[in-house]
């Protein structure tokens, strides 16, 4: 099945282009003014409008749509390539920045949690083994199903803490996706008034 952003990205490259990186909203929009009539429309309807609707028409209109996007664009100095890359940097400066931090004392409690989730983990395979050979015998089924409520609530809680270490130590797109966010923000208010 084709994906509807590389039928946009064949006909409206800028468009194409906008919809993988920080003005993919803005792209979104202005794609669904053409086939939904609206400029609230979200991905899974504009999936279907692009791939069910595409008719010599809007072939034109979405040419002159990525026209206007790209002199826009020129208009305001907005390089997509630059955009995109700045914000790939954003991610992997955050990662080098987290893995820069030394501190034996954060470092070892790193190391205490995962070891608890590693320990936690062998323990409720084992005891699921355990279960599903015969070696522990069960009494009352409602026991059985506290039981397992109480340990999942436990390895949830520890591999929550698990994913924050490892995205401490080895980076972590939130602070990438929040700078991103910021930037197509101020870039929608550019276009807005642009507009």
């Amino acid at each position: 099945m084709t994906d509807w952003k590389t039928v946009i990205a064949n006909v409206a490259p800028t468009l194409g282009t906008m919809l993988g990186g920080p003005l993919a909203g803005t792209a979104i929009a202005a794609l669904s003014k053409v086939f939904l009539g609206t400029d609230t429309g979200n991905e899974t309807q504009l999936s279907q409008a692009v791939l069910t609707g595409l008719t010599p028409d809007k072939i034109v209109e979405l040419r002159k749509l990525d026209q206007d996007h790209e002199d826009l664009m020129k208009q305001h100095d907005i390089d997509l390539v630059k955009l995109n890359y700045q914000q790939e940097q954003v991610y992997v400066q955050d990662t080098a920045d987290a893995r820069k931090y030394k501190d034996d004392k954060v470092f070892w409690m790193g190391v205490v949690i995962l070891s608890i989730f590693a320990l936690c983990m062998i323990a409720c395979l084992y005891g699921a083994y355990e279960i599903l050979s015969g070696g522990l015998h069960i009494q009352d089924v409602s026991t059985v199903a506290a039981v397992a409520g109480f340990l999942g609530t436990v390895v949830g809680y520890i591999a929550g803490n698990a994913g924050q270490v490892v995205s401490y130590f080895f980076g972590s797109s939130a602070g990438s996706a929040a700078k991103a966010k910021d930037m197509a923000d101020s870039l929608k208010s550019v276009v807005a008034k642009a507009k």
